[in-house]
């Protein structure tokens, strides 16, 4: 599961009402500089360590399904 996160330079959070970054994260960036947005917003409150993670991974496994079925 490692892999798929390798290439993942940083997020791109939904900003609330006073232009700051809430904790829902709506897209990503390689470290080439190419974006993609997810297909639905993805939760990452918790835990770094011990949550984040897992979470992200079900948005990921999700954003993989979706888009292998919209083509």
């Amino acid at each position: 599961m490692s892999k798929l996160f390798d290439n993942m330079a940083k997020l791109k959070f939904v900003d609330d009402a006073d232009g700051n970054p809430t904790k829902e994260a709506v897209g990503m960036y390689s470290k080439e500089g190419e974006y993609v947005d997810f297909n639905k917003p993805c939760d990452c409150s918790g835990q770094v360590k011990k949550n984040i993670w897992v979470y992200f991974s079900r948005c990921f496994e999700s954003e993989i399904l979706f888009s292998l079925q919209n083509g």
